[in-house]
């Protein structure tokens, strides 16, 4: 696979990084202490281990190859931040609202 194909494959890994977080953190639940630490570690396992496989699969490719995965999930990173941020993700805020 050429480059342009890694980095589309680096921001989609980016973008289920972004999801499977977001569903994390949406499933915790107060005293659910044992879930939580499945969830957080668990997921945390899965998404390292997908990333890891995208760039290593990336860079036994090309180096360009290895660097255009990394831009591209870092991208995807990058806007689920912004959305974040801006208050765009849904049900997820950083600050409360006072109105």
């Amino acid at each position: 696979m050429s480059w342009p194909g890694w980095f589309v494959a680096g921001m989609a890994v980016g973008v289920v990084h972004g999801l499977t977080l977001w569903w994390t953190v949406q499933s915790l639940q107060p005293g659910a202490i044992r879930r939580a630490v499945l969830l957080v570690w668990g997921g945390a396992l899965l998404r390292s281990v997908a990333v890891a496989g995208v760039l290593v699969m990336a860079v036994t490719d090309a180096l360009t190859s290895g660097l255009a995965a990394v831009v591209g999930f870092w991208l995807a990173r990058l806007a689920w931040s912004a959305r974040i941020a801006t208050g765009m993700a849904p049900g997820v805020t950083l600050l409360a609202r006072h109105e």
